[in-house]
């Protein structure tokens, strides 16, 4: 693993192999993210992000916040990135 000593990582998160986190990223406690990611500068990955192998998600990125739907109560929910997905700069993702 290699990340930056300005990013934050939950040790309560499930991170595999080869992963490598830049600088003044955030990854909450319930998160898993799978083998050979690449995990940008200033990207937060939130609760319930489910990550699969061979991801890149760049800069800036929000991954897994709460839904902006105004049903939503708080309720546990997960968020799923399959293998092999790029998600580029600036994307927020609910």
């Amino acid at each position: 693993m290699n990340f930056h000593p300005t990013a934050i990582v939950s040790k309560k998160a499930t991170i595999r192999k080869n992963i490598k986190v830049s600088a003044y990223a955030i990854i909450e406690d319930d998160v898993e993210i799978g083998d050979d990611c690449n995990i940008g500068p200033h990207v937060v990955i939130y609760n319930g992000a489910r990550i699969g192998n061979r991801v890149t998600i760049h800069q800036a990125s929000s991954i897994a916040h709460i839904p902006q739907d105004l049903k939503f109560d708080n309720e546990y929910s997960l968020f799923y990135i399959g293998d092999d997905t790029k998600i580029y700069e600036f994307v927020t993702l609910h």
